[in-house]
This record gives structure tokens, C-alpha cells and sequence, in this order.
């Protein structure tokens, strides 16, 4: 059975790729975080949107959904 929104249309859940239980979805920094290369230092980010039961892909209809920032120009 499909949730349904407002206007009683079938709204699509999104499931787990490695359970394919339904699922939130949460960001999660996957990046290596601080290091040094050559005297340079810097911070590694790469943030995921994961399942929160098991951290793997999220999907909706069979597509892997994805994460896009919001960019300020920078």
C-alpha cells in the first residue's frame, strides 16, 4: 500500500538499495577529513545521501537518488 499526499495521488516511497526496505534518507560526510600532502593541508568532504538503516544508496522506482548543494557562488 502507497502513502498518498494531499490530493489522494500515489507518492512514491524511497527504499534501501542493499535491504529494499522503505527508508529515510540522511546526509553523511564521507570524505577522509584532515590531511597533509606535501606540506598543504586541507579537509575532504563528500556528502552522501545514504539510508539511515544501512547507509547504502537510496532509490525511488529503481533510480538512485541523489544529493545536489546548494551553491552560493564560491
Amino acid at each position: 500500500m502507497k502513502p498518498y499526499d494531499e490530493d489522494n495521488l500515489p507518492v512514491d516511497e524511497d527504499y534501501c538499495d542493499n535491504c529494499s526496505q522503505p527508508c529515510n534518507g540522511t546526509l553523511v560526510d564521507l570524505g577522509i577529513g584532515a590531511y597533509e600532502y606535501w606540506g598543504q593541508k586541507g579537509v575532504d568532504t563528500n556528502v552522501q545521501y545514504v539510508s539511515e538503516c544501512c547507509e547504502s544508496s537510496v532509490m525511488c522506482n529503481g533510480v538512485e537518488q541523489e544529493y545536489e548543494p546548494d551553491y552560493d557562488g564560491d
